[in-house]
């Protein structure tokens, strides 16, 4: 997949000049500082993940709650082999 351009429907409602100082920044940033939000990206995906099961699962602890976030994350067989926990049995 081409990467995204100023010109693609995504950027419509962006400002031409808002979107270019943005692009620039990120050129310019340092590659650690985007590591690490790559890390920060990932640390609020998993807590929004983890922030939906736990009102389902209001008895489960912080082992069951890491299950179900892995579970997001891999595949049933996976899931089985790496932490010998079924997806479909605890659905």
């Amino acid at each position: 997949m081409p990467a995204a351009s100023p010109n693609d429907d995504w950027f419509a409602d962006t400002d031409p000049a808002v979107l270019a100082e943005y692009i620039r920044l990120h050129r310019e940033m340092p590659m650690h500082m985007k590591i690490e939000r790559i890390f920060e990206l990932e640390r609020i995906g998993t807590g929004m993940v983890r922030d939906r099961i736990r009102p389902q699962h209001p008895m489960a602890d912080q082992r069951e709650i890491f299950l179900g976030v892995a579970s997001t994350r891999l595949d049933r067989e996976s899931m089985i082999a790496v932490y010998t926990w079924d997806p479909e049995l605890h659905p």
